[in-house]
């Protein structure tokens, strides 16, 4: 009966493999270590703002790798309505990251009922917030104007202008 003895010699093809495989990863790694995720520039955009007709204050601030917007306090400050109250701390633009010619696309949720519709938003030359959620296009959809909060006086707050169909 003849014995095979296994050599522990690794063939010249698997020491090849083994040295790609070693290569691919330690590159990996280096790479791996020096990727940073982007802050998105949002310096613009970022503050406190107010839908047209609106009854909350939402800020629009960077989270992880995107834009979000949060509310923050209803827009008179003595509101006693509960509903209002109740939707503090709400995040209703989610994941805005900048998409084409100045404009940032994301999800924002319908404070009516709940449900989230992918939207677009864009800083107007006037300093105005323009906000489109829409369904499949953005054509089939309602856009909204916002004002910042640091705009208004505290004899208007509501703001000024209406709704820009762009």
């Amino acid at each position: 009966m003849k014995t095979s003895v296994k050599s522990n010699k690794i063939r010249p093809r698997t020491a090849w493999f083994a040295t790609v495989i070693t290569v691919a990863l330690s590159s990996t790694n280096v790479v791996l270590a020096e990727v940073k995720p982007d802050k998105p520039a949002v310096s613009a955009m970022e503050g406190e703002w107010v839908m047209d007709g609106g009854k909350h204050v939402m800020q629009i601030a960077p989270c992880l790798n995107a834009v979000c917007g949060t509310i923050v306090r209803p827009l008179e400050p003595k509101s006693t309505d509960k509903e209002v109250q109740a939707m503090v701390g709400w995040q209703l633009l989610r994941d805005f990251k900048p998409a084409s010619d100045g404009q940032w696309q994301g999800r924002m949720v319908n404070i009516a009922d709940g449900k989230s519709y992918e939207c677009l938003m864009r800083l107007e030359p006037s300093g105005r917030l323009w906000v489109r959620p829409y369904i499949g296009v953005s054509l089939i959809g309602k856009t909204h104007m916002w004002s910042r909060v640091d705009d208004k006086t505290s004899k208007n707050t509501t703001p000024t202008g209406g709704s820009d169909a762009h």
